[in-house]
């Protein structure tokens, strides 16, 4: 029945419905405003050229992969300033990366490396456009040789073609220069995908023929400048190319190794997740003993910390790190084994990434929640760290399409796994077996693993994340048992959290029952609970992290009293609380 639009009631629906909407409307127009100063963007970028300096990486660090590389990725900076770790990222890992294997043959690129190392001028990495992400293959902004050979000309023929999401307008007041992705075109054809140096800005305006639209600014973050940036025909000369002109073997092997920084970026980038346990262990921990409330059995004031539900979440975020430290070097030697194929290591990273992401996003959140009101804002850090990982999870590809894919490739191979492992693949191959329906038996649908079919798509494609996590775990299990920089009463306490995580598995599969689990859990953290202050001790998060008022006592105190306040006029005898 259509509603009537006389009627009192729809009228008073569709003017509360026009009011709502008039809000939103509102809440749209003003994300094309941009309510943040330019120093703020500048600020940024000095903070993100002091972390770059601090790490002391160089161009050859960077090539090699250096346990220097890999230790700056780990490091407490990499989380203090979400936004600023993000620029620094880019810069050495996706464009310095991307430039530096190239200059032993292309001389003229030494001179941008040691600006690039000093940080003089500030890099970018465009590869993905609006219309084009995890197919990056088919990107469509193009490069076309010049008849003369000499030159090419940049352009972005629609906005699908556009690049996004890199930062790269003049705000950060510093000259940028961005590895471009482009289709290569030559005599009108298409050669696929090839790489240039492009130089976007002089920190003051743009390129002539390149035009950039600052998006609205992620919540909870520092200012960053993404944007969507397009190329009208800009001329680029022929050594603006990186490598060779003419591609050699497999189309695809040989975009992938235009593109080899991305996996590396993927493995650097979870990475950050282990200092971000620990900066979110260490911020709970210090408000925790800080806190105090009344105990209803003594009468007395007691620190929150000595409640279980509050020292057991801070512990379980630090056997995690603990543990992800010990996998994530794992992966690390792995991942860079001499002669390993590239699909190999893509696998690797998809792994440590499912494995780690997800379950500090679980520990965040808990822990901002344990800091009542204070782990709300971002000034308190818990919840930027948490929001500025979640674009970690995202970039250099998104977790769960990864799994997606690599499951795809697992269940079509005896790969040796564990039990949990197995089991999960068992039971996945049996919802995979064919049936003989008209779906399964024509003939462009005979894979049934295929990640796009429908039979995948219905029965394996919600159960990716966890099969990959499953193998995470048991790389994880095993590195940690052996690694004695991890302490056993963690590593109990990361095994009983991870069985707890899929209990209905363990309880219908193993002899245990979910008592057994939670009394595992129990026992292990109790284990723990005296090592706590050490272990926090040790990681030296109070040199990045001190200051943040979450902290408590004569830091929280002295930020109260910075704040901007309003009062009324003090009576006679009484005194501002602050």
């Amino acid at each position: 029945m259509e509603p009537n639009p006389s009627s009192k009631v729809t009228r008073n629906y569709q003017a509360s419905h026009n009011s709502v909407r008039s809000v939103n409307d509102t809440y749209i127009q003003d994300a094309h405003k941009s309510a943040l100063d330019s120093e703020d963007f500048v600020s940024t970028y000095r903070a993100a050229r002091r972390i770059f300096l601090d790490t002391g990486l160089t161009a050859e660090d960077i090539l090699t992969l250096s346990d220097k590389f890999w230790d700056a990725h780990m490091a407490g900076s990499c989380v203090v300033d979400t936004a600023a770790a993000t620029i620094a990222t880019i810069h050495g890992n996706l464009c310095m990366g991307t430039i530096v294997p190239h200059a032993a043959k292309q001389m003229d690129l030494l001179p941008l490396l040691a600006r690039l190392e000093r940080f003089e001028v500030c890099g970018d990495f465009m590869l993905t456009e609006v219309g084009h992400g995890l197919d990056a293959r088919n990107i469509e902004t193009t490069a076309t040789l010049s008849k003369d050979g000499k030159s090419l000309d940049l352009h972005t023929p629609s906005l699908a073609a556009a690049k996004s999401m890199p930062p790269t307008t003049p705000l950060g007041g510093i000259p940028k220069v961005a590895v471009v992705f482009a289709q290569l075109v030559i005599d009108g054809k298409m050669h696929g995908v090839r790489t240039f140096v492009v130089h976007l800005t002089d920190g003051t305006r743009m390129r002539p023929g390149i035009s950039t639209v600052l998006l609205p600014q992620r919540p909870g973050n520092r200012a960053l400048d993404h944007a969507i940036t397009r190329f009208t025909h800009v001329r680029l000369n022929r050594a603006d190319l990186l490598g060779e002109i003419d591609s050699t073997g497999n189309e695809r092997q040989f975009f992938l190794s235009q593109i080899h920084r991305v996996s590396v970026g993927g493995l650097a980038l979870s990475l950050a997740n282990i200092p971000a346990s620990r900066a979110a262990a260490y911020l709970c921990y210090s408000f925790s003993k800080h806190r105090k409330v009344i105990d209803p059995n003594t009468n007395l004031s007691v620190p929150v910390l000595s409640f279980p539900t509050q020292y057991g979440p801070i512990i379980s975020a630090a056997a995690h790190a603990a543990v992800m430290e010990s996998a994530g070097r794992f992966f690390i030697s792995t991942f860079q084994t001499e002669g390993l194929p590239e699909m190999l290591r893509q696998a690797l990273v998809c792994i440590f990434k499912a494995t780690i992401t997800y379950t500090t996003q679980h520990h965040l959140s808990e822990l901002i929640d344990r800091c009542g009101w204070r782990g709300l804002f971002a000034h308190n850090k818990i919840a930027e760290i948490q929001l500025g990982l979640k674009g970690n999870s995202i970039a250099e590809g998104d977790v769960m399409v990864l799994c997606i894919r690599l499951a795809s490739e697992l269940l079509q191979s005896n790969s040796p796994v564990a039990l949990y492992e197995q089991g999960l693949l068992s039971s996945l191959r049996t919802h995979l077996a064919p049936t003989p329906s008209p779906s399964t038996t024509s003939p462009q649908n005979t894979n049934t693993t295929a990640h796009r079919s429908t039979t995948f798509s219905r029965n394996v494609t919600p159960r990716a994340v966890p099969l990959i996590q499953a193998i995470g775990h048991r790389f994880a299990y095993d590195s940690a048992l052996d690694n004695d920089a991890v302490r056993k009463e963690l590593l109990a306490v990361w095994e009983a959290d991870v069985m707890l995580s899929d209990a209905g598995w363990y309880v219908g599969n193993t002899n245990v029952t979910m008592e057994d689990l939670h009394a595992r859990r129990v026992e292990a953290v109790g284990q723990a609970l005296p090592l706590l202050e050490d272990v926090i001790a040790e990681w030296g998060m109070e040199r990045w992290f001190g200051g943040v008022p979450v902290v408590g006592g004569r830091v929280e105190e002295e930020f109260l009293r910075g704040l901007p306040g309003f009062e009324g006029e003090v009576g006679k005898g009484v005194r501002s609380l602050l």
